[in-house]
């Protein structure tokens, strides 16, 4: 469930030792303690998609402030189709303010011309022949020199372009558009390609290809990957609707993420996020607080067991109640700076056990290895 500038389609083991150490970028750590008592538990990166304006620590700093934790990544969503001044100004108004601030960003690219709903159905076929390379060379050209250029910093960030294509409500779908999976595998190998020859490599630039956690319109999603060679991590959306639609029930994680886990699975062996995923309260009709806090630790347990190395709750109450934190309900409040925010506790309590630590260098925030998932 992507946000495309406003447009859109349709508990661990409490027992468990705590002892985590705040280091001063902000990561919370497990102690060397804690990652021997966690045995066989994988850890994680953590990170959120804190909503409108979600570049702006006055955007997630509270957030942050409750988990009193910063989380790794930050997902965020740009539309491609930006002149090369407005590039570079998203750049140095979102991109570096959330880097400074101890985060590595994870870019959702969407590849319009104009708005989506103007967006032309056969936009992969434009991609890979060349069509789109205008706006394509103006964030290689700001993007190396935003990694390269970072007052002695080495930047990096996670790329995820071109996003559930396997659904039927974004133009770079091959359902009810003019183009087939193939224009997709050659739209994202050419897009890849193209950074690669720029010397936008692997050291900066993970490449994150993300399905929806089930397809819609009958294209296996299978047939859109568009090859090991031209992916780095592989991301499923997914979010538990409840009772909120008239074609969505109550699912529990394991029926939100194990279908598509499994494929995926079978499809590649890269490493797995979730860049996008959430819970509504609302069962069988009714707002139901703790029924969601269940459903947020059963989730983190889902993904530790499965060796998911990445999860980035989406922090807004659109759709639906989906925050977790200054959303319209949760379990407990949270005051600060006079003002109270409805939380989920469950969420705390979930990201602050077994993650994993800022990189070698205090300028770098994640090791090469755990930049590309190896851990």
């Amino acid at each position: 469930m992507t946000e495309y500038n406003g447009f859109r389609r349709e508990e661990p083991d409490m027992k468990r030792r705590e002892c985590l150490t705040l280091f001063s970028t902000g990561c919370v750590v497990a102690s060397s303690g804690c990652l021997e008592a966690a045995g066989s538990r994988s850890p994680l990166l953590h990170g959120f998609y804190p909503g409108r304006k979600a570049a702006s620590p006055a955007t997630f700093r509270p957030f942050e402030k409750w988990l009193g934790r910063v989380p790794t990544v930050l997902t965020l969503y740009v539309n491609a189709n930006l002149s090369e001044d407005s590039i570079r100004d998203y750049l140095d108004t979102q991109l570096t303010p959330v880097w400074q601030t101890g985060h590595v960003p994870v870019i959702t690219w969407l590849p319009y011309l104009g708005t989506p709903e103007q967006t032309p159905a056969d936009i992969e076929r434009r991609i890979h022949t060349g069509q789109y390379d205008d706006i394509i060379d103006r964030w290689i050209s700001a993007l190396t020199e935003w990694v390269l250029d970072g007052d002695g910093e080495d930047r990096r960030l996670y790329f995820r372009p071109l996003p559930e294509m396997n659904g039927n409500w974004l133009p770079w779908s091959a359902v009810g558009t003019e183009t087939t999976p193939a224009d997709y595998r050659s739209a994202w190998q050419y897009l890849y390609n193209r950074f690669r020859e720029a010397g936008l490599t692997a050291t900066h630039v993970q490449w994150m290809w993300n399905p929806n956690f089930r397809e819609v319109g009958g294209v296996a999603t299978e047939e859109y990957y568009p090859g090991d060679e031209f992916v780095d991590w592989v991301g499923i959306d997914g979010y538990n609707f409840g009772s909120t639609q008239d074609w969505s029930e109550w699912m529990s994680p394991d029926e939100v993420f194990a279908p598509m886990l499994s494929r995926v699975r079978t499809l590649t062996q890269k490493p797995v996020a979730f860049p996008e995923f959430g819970s509504t309260s609302f069962k069988e009709g009714t707002p139901r607080p703790a029924a969601k806090s269940q459903w947020i630790t059963d989730v983190y347990e889902f993904m530790r067991r499965e060796d998911v190395k990445m999860a980035c709750w989406f922090n807004v109450d659109k759709e639906t109640d989906w925050a977790v934190f200054d959303g319209t309900r949760g379990t407990d409040t949270y005051e600060t700076d006079d003002r109270q925010y409805n939380v989920y506790d469950s969420y705390k309590r979930a990201v602050t056990r077994d993650v994993l630590s800022n990189g070698e260098r205090p300028e770098r925030l994640l090791t090469d290895d755990q930049f590309a998932g190896n851990f």
